[in-house]
């Protein structure tokens, strides 16, 4: 869109989307929480080929007793 003359108008800073998206948008890939499918983050559902989770220390698996 151009104005008589040849000008641009510049565009109004309220329709305009943020330069950075916030960091607490939920799934994002900066996102601690949730995962997000990161093979980096071995917590919550993070658990990629390079970062296998390891086993939970607890009781032992019921077995033959």
């Amino acid at each position: 869109m151009k104005l008589a003359g040849g000008r641009t108008p510049c565009p109004p800073p309220g329709p305009r989307p943020p330069p950075c998206p916030p960091r607490s948008e939920p799934g994002g890939p900066k996102s601690p929480s949730g995962g997000g499918g990161r093979p980096s983050s071995p917590s919550r559902g993070g658990g990629g080929p390079k970062s296998p989770s390891p086993p939970r220390p607890g009781p032992p698996p019921p077995g033959p007793s």
